[in-house]
C-alpha cells in the first residue's frame, strides 16, 4: 500500500493547523481585547452624555466631566481638551 499520499495530506493538514494557531490566534486575542476596551470607553461617554443631561449650566457640566475624566482613565480627543483638563 502507498502511504506517500497520505503523509502529503497529514503535513498539509499540519501546516494549516500550524498557521491558524499562529496566525489567527493572537489577532482573535487582539480583537477581544481591543473589543472590550472599546466597551469600556462607550459605556464612559454614555454616561457623559447622559450627564451633560442633568446640568443647566456648562460651568458644573465641565467640572464634573473633567472629575469623570480624571476618574476613569480615558484618553482625551482634541476636541475635549477643555473638559478633560
Amino acid at each position: 500500500m502507498n502511504n506517500e499520499g497520505f503523509l502529503l495530506y497529514d503535513s498539509m493538514l499540519a501546516l494549516l493547523i500550524f498557521t491558524v494557531i499562529v496566525l489567527m490566534l493572537p489577532g482573535l486575542i487582539d480583537i477581544s481585547v481591543l473589543d472590550g476596551d472599546s466597551m469600556a470607553q462607550l459605556k464612559f461617554y454614555r454616561e457623559l452624555y447622559t450627564l451633560s443631561s442633568r446640568y443647566d449650566s456648562s460651568a458644573d457640566y465641565i467640572s464634573k466631566a473633567a472629575e469623570l475624566f480624571n476618574k476613569a482613565e480615558v484618553p482625551c480627543d482634541e476636541r475635549l481638551k477643555k473638559i478633560c483638563s
